[in-house]
């Protein structure tokens, strides 16, 4: 089968569509394989497969798309159009993506809430760090602009 019989199959298979999803052209065009669209998946680099990947789960129409470490084997380019995708295509339409990544340039590009874990266990969650800030400044009348600009900075931490 072709890449782009992989990704027509997928779309038949959730007839009628109901969700966002793109067609298989645009999913092989925006994943830059519109040279290797009558290839064999067999034939292709890992970082191809990996595009493959991406557009088949993009494929079919959902409301939620889990997503482990989907930057890797993708150059640094085409993780921010990814991360665009993700952020404003299908997120913005109404989407929710989970993912879990070790590349913050990527989770920041996609918007990502930062939610950290150890050992199963959340040890930090930018939501409740932004809530803290907004707590803080509900209970701070003082109109410093140092505080001002202090409550509004946002650190975010990958662990690896």
């Amino acid at each position: 089968m072709t890449v782009r019989e992989h990704l027509e199959l997928i779309r038949l298979t959730h007839q009628p569509l109901r969700g966002w999803c793109l067609p298989a052209d645009e999913l092989i065009e925006f994943f830059g394989l519109t040279a290797r669209a009558d290839a064999s998946p067999l034939d292709m680099s890992s970082g191809q497969r990996q595009r493959l990947s991406l557009a088949a789960a993009l494929a079919r129409p959902s409301r939620l798309l889990l997503l482990d470490e989907p930057e890797q084997s993708l150059d640094a380019g085409f993780r921010l159009e990814l991360a665009a995708l993700l952020r404003d295509g299908y997120a913005g339409n109404g989407g929710t993506v989970i993912m879990a990544t070790h590349d913050a340039d990527f989770a920041l590009a996609a918007g990502a809430r930062e939610v950290r874990l150890s050992e199963g266990t959340i040890v930090s969650d930018d939501a409740d760090d932004a809530d803290d800030a907004d707590d803080a400044d509900d209970a701070d009348d003082v109109d410093d602009a140092d505080d001002a600009d202090d409550a509004d900075d946002v650190n975010a931490h990958v662990t690896g």
